[in-house]
């Protein structure tokens, strides 16, 4: 894994794997991640810029709402996974 780039903010980490690139967003809040933020690295993940990623991962330490976890599944979004980590350990 990379850190992103000073420059960059949509991001926090650059993950190699398996011959793909995958840009990672990491969240550290008392709160669950909200809809809003999903949104915003989704269109992230839609712009030319991003095109060198083959996907995103979303690492909070609090969870997701209900809504951003929905919205995922309602819409069919294929190309962004959310995990939490709790002990050292990621739970997708």
């Amino acid at each position: 894994a990379q850190s992103a780039p000073r420059s960059q903010n949509n991001y926090d980490l650059k993950l190699d794997r398996a011959g793909a690139s995958f840009a990672v967003r990491l969240s550290d809040q008392k709160t669950k991640v909200q809809l809003a933020q999903v949104e915003r690295f989704l269109e992230f993940l839609a712009q030319d810029e991003a095109r060198r990623f083959a996907a995103g991962v979303f690492v909070s330490t609090a969870g997701f709402t209900p809504p951003a976890h929905a919205y995922l599944r309602e819409e069919g979004v294929k190309n962004l996974r959310l995990a939490v980590l709790r002990e050292g350990r990621l739970i997708w």
